[in-house]
């Protein structure tokens, strides 16, 4: 007996979220190489840091400079930065102490600018415009001392009010004449301002992954209810799916310790044979039989699927660690009370006697086992899709047992030794076919989940 039916059709469902997320970022980064968005977030965020809404002053120059230059190909025009779709609102700076509000403004989509500045080259370009290129770069009058500290520190001073001088001032105050200590100050606001314009691009791809997980879910026809009614229903596609996703959960934490900078969420192996799995959930093999209810299915989905496939794979996990903590009776009797010692528990009452019909165990012909002197018993999940088959059996080192005719079983094995489980049984075309595989349970993966396939 598998697990809480309502637990596992919440899993099949974060399961199929989670493929459908996974494909709507593969299509949001494919989208996103031909728009290039970050880049033109990241433009705005260095305007509204350096308070240059034109973006022909401080902007300009660093944009210029050999710390920053090298990391894109073309040229800064700020004579190309358009209105877009933010034309209706403002944007405001400080000069010379007053307040100035202009459109904002936003570089066309698809520019070859950097999608990500080191905060190293940001902090040294910027005390080098200033040490060096004094009104050129910043609005300073440039003293003539060379770049040292002193220097960095009057040409800030002679900068026009706004809150790039009052930053400036901030950081060479704060560093009492040490140059990598106003660095790395300046690295620091750097990065706490990149925080915001990564939340610009998140929010904004929200937005997108909305779109497209509304465009998928018509497309492949995704119903979030149409898909709680079929798990909830089939017990056989119900086993399935959780399978799928217990093993694609477990490939992808495995890939995920082995790796350090590569994203295992988009492991193309592990994706692909999760996809097999869903073929009886989604597409169009059966259109809606109320379309209201579709509608409201695909709106559901496409909620879902903004939430990004990080969301899901991480509840998804969560859930799975539920799941382990739920035992079925074979594996945690119950308990009476103190106060009815030696009398039987309610819960095993409420069990299948053996050989009694639907018992997976004690059936004639079958054998039921059990761990002997002590030796600790694990549990392992078959789960084999029995349509168009005839004459299914189970084969248990080579005894033969029960196996249920809706393709499921809990087999409780001896762990620590190699079972071998194999099934056979004939097609609709009449053709026999099979399956085997050798197993060995251990504490670290009882409840093994295996998904069988004959052929």
């Amino acid at each position: 007996m598998f697990n809480s039916q309502v637990l596992e059709i919440a899993i099949g469902l974060i399961f199929v979220y989670l493929i459908a997320s996974l494909l709507a970022s593969v299509v949001r980064e494919l989208i996103e190489s031909v728009l290039k968005t970050r880049a033109v977030q990241l433009e705005r965020g260095l305007r509204l840091l350096l308070d240059d809404p034109s973006g022909k002053q401080a902007t300009a120059k660093l944009f210029a400079h050999p710390q920053v230059f090298g990391l894109f190909d073309g040229v800064y025009d700020p004579d190309k930065l358009t209105g877009f779709f933010r034309c209706w609102k403002k944007s405001e700076t400080l000069i010379n102490g007053a307040t100035v509000s202009e459109k904002a403004l936003r570089l066309p989509l698809g520019s070859k600018f950097p999608s990500y500045i080191p905060s190293r080259n940001f902090a040294l370009a910027l005390l080098d415009m200033l040490g060096r290129h004094g009104t050129d770069a910043l609005g300073a009058a440039p003293s003539g001392r060379g770049g040292s500290m002193e220097t960095l520190l009057a040409h800030a001073n002679a900068l026009a009010p706004s809150r790039l001088r009052d930053a400036l001032l901030v950081a060479l105050n704060e560093a009492q004449g040490d140059f990598d200590r106003a660095r790395t100050s300046l690295e620091a606001w750097f990065d706490s301002n990149m925080d915001r314009v990564s939340g610009w691009y998140k929010r904004e791809s929200q937005v997108v992954l909305l779109v497209i997980g509304l465009a998928s879910a018509v497309l492949f026809n995704i119903d979030t209810i149409a898909i709680t009614r079929q798990l909830a229903d089939n017990n056989t596609v119900r086993a399935q799916v959780v399978l799928q996703a217990e093993a694609m959960a477990n490939r992808i934490n495995a890939a995920a310790a082995t790796r350090k900078e590569d994203d295992p969420m988009l492991d193309s192996k592990a994706l692909a044979e999760a996809r097999k799995g869903l073929g009886d959930l989604i597409g169009w093999q059966h259109c809606p039989d109320n379309w209201w209810w579709a509608i409201v299915g695909w709106i559901l989905t496409a909620i879902a699927i903004s939430l990004g496939a990080p969301f899901w794979f991480d509840l998804l996990n969560k859930m799975m660690v539920v799941r382990a903590t739920v035992k079925p009776f074979e594996k945690s009797p119950a308990e009476g009370s103190e106060d009815r010692s030696g009398a039987t528990p309610s819960a095993e009452k409420l069990e299948p006697k053996a050989g009694a019909e639907g018992s997976t165990a004690g059936a004639a012909g079958s054998r039921t086992i059990t761990s002997t002197g002590g030796t600790p018993t694990g549990s392992v999940r078959l789960a084999v899709d029995p349509a168009g088959m005839t004459g299914l059996a189970l084969i248990i080192d080579g005894q033969p047992a029960t196996m249920p005719s809706n393709g499921l079983a809990d087999l409780p094995l001896t762990m620590g030794q190699d079972h071998r489980l194999e099934l056979t049984a004939t097609d609709a075309g009449g053709k026999p076919v099979s399956w085997s595989q050798v197993v060995r349970v251990t504490l670290d993966d009882d409840a093994l989940a295996i998904d069988a396939k004959l052929a």
